[in-house]
């Protein structure tokens, strides 16, 4: 099994049983995600990073678990100001409910100019964000237990890693 596949094959069983709402470009189109989404039903959405984000936390405000797949962690870059300021105001908040990203951390670096960053820490800094590097199969666990738990994170896959078999 390949890394993608196996981070897909997590993802569906942490989704299991679940009513949460998975969104973002491509999802189940095309390459859905390099493979990432194939089978996770959800909704295409256009590119409009900040919005999208605001949206996730808005459903997570009304109690609704969500997932917004992002194609590259560089546009999560579009959505500082929710990150710091809507989050800054949630994180106060008793919340029962979850907001995920899960983005792709384009770290082959051969993808042009717009798929370049690779500063996850730094971006969690921003406003003190939980965030968890999916690096292979010993984070599957990882993702399994966050993927869908109170709160909002970020879950960022590495792309350089693929296409190899596990």
């Amino acid at each position: 099994m390949k890394y993608s596949e196996a981070v897909n094959q997590a993802i569906q069983d942490a989704l299991k049983g679940k009513d949460v709402v998975c969104y973002g470009q491509n999802m189940n189109a095309g390459s859905c995600i390099s493979g990432l989404c194939k089978d996770i039903p959800g909704a295409n959405t256009q590119n409009s990073e900040n919005t999208l984000v605001g949206v996730g936390f808005g459903m997570m405000l009304a109690g609704q678990d969500s997932i917004y797949f992002m194609k590259q962690l560089d546009f999560l870059l579009l959505a500082v100001d929710h990150l710091v300021n809507t989050w800054n105001v949630l994180r106060t908040m008793d919340l029962s409910s979850s907001f995920t990203i899960v983005a792709v951390m384009a770290d082959t670096r051969k993808d042009g100019p717009q798929s370049s960053f690779v500063r996850f820490q730094q971006l969690l800094n921003v406003a003190d964000i939980d965030g968890y590097i999916i690096n292979g199969v010993n984070d599957l666990k990882t993702l399994s237990e966050e993927l869908v738990k109170p709160g909002f994170r970020v879950i960022c896959v590495r792309q350089s890693r693929w296409h190899e078999e596990l």
